[in-house]
């Protein structure tokens, strides 16, 4: 179930990733990070898939590491490489592990953003309309970006 569902969206992060680096050895971050979190909210152009997936991640999502976490791993192991690799690239004076970090927050706001529509629509007072898609890749994006880009921790002594 999660290869059916997950292959397609990660193969299209990784055909988005591809064109991305084809062009530019550099991407912008914002590139990137729409390479990552645009396929899995193209899921919602398709009635059938889309309560499938949100009742998916809404499993994967609290879930404490149950069954599914080595499948759900083996599925995102490419992805999570070459995104590594490209976020790091972007943001050269981050570790590897606050890359980590911020890769598995990206992840939670857009698994999130896509889980309920419904909660957007009434915290809003209907200001916002999740099935609005390109305001919603917009905004997760500036979202992403500015967590991504925030300082680094300081060290403690």
């Amino acid at each position: 179930v999660l290869e059916r569902r997950l292959a397609p969206i990660n193969a299209e992060r990784l055909r988005r990733l591809d064109l991305l680096e084809s062009r530019s050895a550099s991407p912008s971050l914002e590139e990137v990070v729409e390479a990552f979190v645009g396929p899995m909210l193209s899921v919602q152009q398709d009635p059938r898939a889309v309560a499938f997936v949100r009742r998916l991640l809404g499993r994967i999502c609290t879930d404490q590491g149950g069954e599914w976490l080595p499948h759900f791993l083996a599925q995102f192991s490419g992805v999570k490489e070459r995104f590594a690799v490209a976020f790091q690239r972007a943001l050269p004076a981050l570790s590897p592990a606050e890359v980590a970090w911020r890769m598995h927050f990206s992840l939670g706001a857009t698994a999130h953003a896509i889980a309920d529509e419904t909660r957007i629509a009434a915290l809003s007072d209907g200001l916002c309309d999740p099935r609005d898609s390109e305001t919603l890749l917009a905004e997760l994006v500036r979202f992403i970006t500015g967590g991504l880009r925030a300082p680094q921790r300081e060290e403690r002594s």
